[in-house]
């Protein structure tokens, strides 16, 4: 199914960077994509009962925005956010583009909703565990950019992409800067993750970008999952899970080619 032609580009980011962490890849974009996007989804949430709420939220802003059908184009948290938005609201949309997002298979989910249910799933969700550990004040954007830059999970990022994090997932602080969402609502968001994927066909056309490296779908789940969803057209960047802002040219490029045919 090919995706027809938008004009909108609508972006959601994954958990814990902002969406203008990603302007190094929005200014790739053709000029003939007008970008929008929500700024911080959740942002008054301190802890959201599921994943859910963020297609609410995204569905809501474009109901506001636009007149016409936008592309959904969504990163981890983002992704599934737009799919989850999709699947309600198909007529928003003229396609979807998933960018390594966290659907996992059957196996997976009852790995994890037990310890939903008990309300302990931020101390078995690996990005979970992660996020709280997480160095969250600077006394200075100067301080933190030496900082995340010597941080494996960094290390990748084109120089600009760095630039922008530091710029847009910090905020100023009276004695400094941290994290634009502290780590307590980023392991809480992680812990709330969707497990529940359904079967249902999606109405539009729907695209998986999954990374050369590191994915945060196990490389046995994807077999499962294009056998549920046969339609997707699937597609490979080189990078890791952070792809978008680690090989934010080829990301562009992907989604140029997908938006406008």
């Amino acid at each position: 199914m090919k995706t027809p032609p938008a004009r909108t580009l609508f972006f959601a980011h994954a958990n814990g960077f902002p969406a203008r962490c990603y302007e190094p890849m929005f200014h790739l974009l053709d000029p003939a994509l007008q970008v929008d996007f929500i700024p911080v989804m959740g942002d008054a949430l301190a802890r959201p009962k599921n994943w859910q709420v963020f297609a609410d939220e995204a569905i809501e802003a474009i109901e506001a925005r636009h007149s016409q059908p936008v592309l959904g184009v969504g990163h981890s948290l983002g992704g599934v956010a737009i799919f989850l938005a999709t699947r309600k609201r198909p007529d928003l949309f003229s396609g979807v583009v998933m960018l390594d997002p966290p659907l996992f298979s059957w196996t997976r989910r009852w790995l994890v909703v037990p310890f939903q249910l008990a309300g302990l799933a931020d101390r078995v969700v690996p990005p979970a565990i992660k996020a709280l550990r997480r160095k969250e004040h600077f006394a200075s954007r100067e301080e933190a950019r030496k900082y995340f830059a010597g941080k494996t999970f960094f290390k990748q990022f084109t120089p600009q992409a760095l630039d922008a994090y530091v710029e847009h997932g910090l905020v100023n602080s009276p004695d400094g800067v941290v994290l634009r969402v502290p780590k307590l609502q980023e392991a809480a968001i992680f812990a709330a993750m969707t497990t529940r994927i359904g079967t249902t066909r999606m109405t539009v056309p729907a695209h998986y970008v999954i990374p050369e490296g590191h994915s945060v779908l196990p490389p046995g789940h994807v077999p499962e999952l294009k056998k549920k969803f046969a339609s997707w057209q699937w597609h490979q960047l080189p990078g890791n899970h952070m792809f978008p802002l680690e090989f934010p040219q080829e990301t562009a490029a992907l989604l140029n080619r997908i938006a406008l045919g």
